[in-house]
Protein backbone atom coordinates (compact mmCIF):
# COMPACT_ATOMS: atom_id res chain seq x y z
CA UNK A 1 0.00 0.00 0.00
CA UNK A 2 1.09 3.65 -0.67
CA UNK A 3 2.26 6.50 1.50
CA UNK A 4 -0.88 8.52 2.59
CA UNK A 5 -1.35 11.75 1.06
CA UNK A 6 -2.03 13.39 4.53
CA UNK A 7 0.94 15.18 7.43
CA UNK A 8 0.46 12.73 10.51
CA UNK A 9 1.32 15.64 12.40
CA UNK A 10 -1.82 17.33 11.83
CA UNK A 11 -4.16 14.49 11.64
CA UNK A 12 -6.86 15.35 13.49
CA UNK A 13 -7.36 18.71 11.18
CA UNK A 14 -7.42 17.17 7.73
CA UNK A 15 -10.30 16.07 5.83
CA UNK A 16 -9.85 13.09 3.04
CA UNK A 17 -8.20 14.24 -0.06
CA UNK A 18 -9.44 15.22 -3.34
CA UNK A 19 -7.54 11.87 -4.74
CA UNK A 20 -9.09 9.87 -2.22
CA UNK A 21 -12.69 11.19 -2.52
CA UNK A 22 -12.76 10.85 -5.76
CA UNK A 23 -11.54 7.27 -6.19
CA UNK A 24 -13.59 6.04 -3.07
CA UNK A 25 -16.71 7.90 -4.94
CA UNK A 26 -16.04 6.63 -8.41
CA UNK A 27 -15.78 3.10 -7.27
CA UNK A 28 -19.32 3.88 -5.76
CA UNK A 29 -21.10 5.66 -8.76
CA UNK A 30 -22.86 3.90 -11.45
CA UNK A 31 -21.02 7.16 -13.56
CA UNK A 32 -17.91 6.74 -15.85
CA UNK A 33 -14.94 8.58 -13.94
CA UNK A 34 -13.67 8.96 -17.88
CA UNK A 35 -16.84 9.93 -19.36
CA UNK A 36 -17.29 12.46 -16.22
CA UNK A 37 -13.39 13.65 -17.06
CA UNK A 38 -14.34 13.65 -20.47
CA UNK A 39 -16.92 16.53 -20.08
CA UNK A 40 -13.80 18.86 -19.26
CA UNK A 41 -11.74 18.02 -21.92
CA UNK A 42 -9.26 16.66 -19.99
CA UNK A 43 -7.14 13.36 -19.94
CA UNK A 44 -7.71 11.15 -17.27
CA UNK A 45 -3.84 10.70 -16.39
CA UNK A 46 -4.24 14.76 -16.50
CA UNK A 47 -7.38 14.69 -13.79
CA UNK A 48 -5.12 11.90 -11.07
CA UNK A 49 -1.92 14.35 -11.74
CA UNK A 50 -4.21 17.09 -10.98
CA UNK A 51 -5.79 16.10 -7.94
CA UNK A 52 -2.75 14.58 -6.60
CA UNK A 53 -1.46 18.60 -6.81
CA UNK A 54 -4.92 19.22 -5.17
CA UNK A 55 -4.09 17.31 -1.55
CA UNK A 56 -0.62 19.05 -1.38
CA UNK A 57 0.81 22.87 -1.61
CA UNK A 58 3.63 21.45 -4.45
CA UNK A 59 5.30 18.76 -5.75
CA UNK A 60 8.43 17.90 -7.31
CA UNK A 61 8.59 15.90 -10.55
CA UNK A 62 10.55 13.06 -9.46
CA UNK A 63 7.40 13.03 -6.56
CA UNK A 64 4.78 12.61 -9.02
CA UNK A 65 6.30 10.11 -10.77
CA UNK A 66 6.72 8.06 -7.83
CA UNK A 67 3.05 8.63 -6.99
CA UNK A 68 1.46 8.30 -9.91
CA UNK A 69 3.71 5.01 -11.32
CA UNK A 70 4.47 7.03 -14.76
CA UNK A 71 7.55 7.81 -16.57
CA UNK A 72 9.36 11.42 -17.07
CA UNK A 73 7.50 12.35 -20.57
CA UNK A 74 4.11 11.15 -19.40
CA UNK A 75 4.21 13.60 -16.80
CA UNK A 76 6.15 16.06 -18.80
CA UNK A 77 3.22 15.98 -21.54
CA UNK A 78 0.32 16.20 -18.18
CA UNK A 79 2.19 19.25 -16.88
CA UNK A 80 2.34 20.76 -20.14
CA UNK A 81 -1.42 20.59 -20.80
CA UNK A 82 -2.86 21.36 -17.83
CA UNK A 83 -0.24 24.14 -17.90
CA UNK A 84 -1.36 25.46 -20.93
CA UNK A 85 -5.26 25.71 -19.89
CA UNK A 86 -4.03 27.42 -16.40
CA UNK A 87 -5.03 24.17 -14.42
CA UNK A 88 -1.01 24.37 -12.64
CA UNK A 89 1.63 26.18 -12.54
CA UNK A 90 5.31 25.43 -11.70
CA UNK A 91 8.85 26.88 -10.91
CA UNK A 92 9.93 27.01 -14.87
CA UNK A 93 12.85 24.74 -13.67
CA UNK A 94 12.85 21.30 -15.68
CA UNK A 95 15.07 21.37 -18.68
CA UNK A 96 15.30 17.27 -17.77
CA UNK A 97 15.95 17.90 -14.33
CA UNK A 98 13.77 17.12 -11.24
CA UNK A 99 13.96 20.40 -10.14
CA UNK A 100 11.11 21.18 -11.35
CA UNK A 101 7.74 21.81 -8.60
CA UNK A 102 4.74 22.19 -9.58
CA UNK A 103 1.32 23.95 -7.82
CA UNK A 104 -2.00 23.65 -8.39
CA UNK A 105 -3.72 27.20 -9.89
CA UNK A 106 -7.46 28.20 -7.92
CA UNK A 107 -8.61 27.42 -11.57
CA UNK A 108 -7.49 23.72 -11.20
CA UNK A 109 -8.01 23.13 -7.97
CA UNK A 110 -11.76 24.39 -8.95
CA UNK A 111 -12.11 21.90 -12.02
CA UNK A 112 -10.78 19.38 -9.84
CA UNK A 113 -13.68 19.96 -7.24
CA UNK A 114 -16.53 20.22 -10.20
CA UNK A 115 -15.68 16.85 -11.24
CA UNK A 116 -15.47 15.08 -7.83
CA UNK A 117 -18.77 16.72 -6.86
CA UNK A 118 -20.10 14.88 -10.41
CA UNK A 119 -19.56 11.83 -9.32
CA UNK A 120 -21.59 12.03 -6.29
Amino acid sequence: MGKPLVNESTHDDLTTSICEEALARFSESDDSLTGMIERYAIKVRDFMLLSLLCDQESFGVDQLERALGLDRDSIDRCIGRLDEAGLVKHNGAGNGTDSLVVQTTAAGRILAQRILNGLN
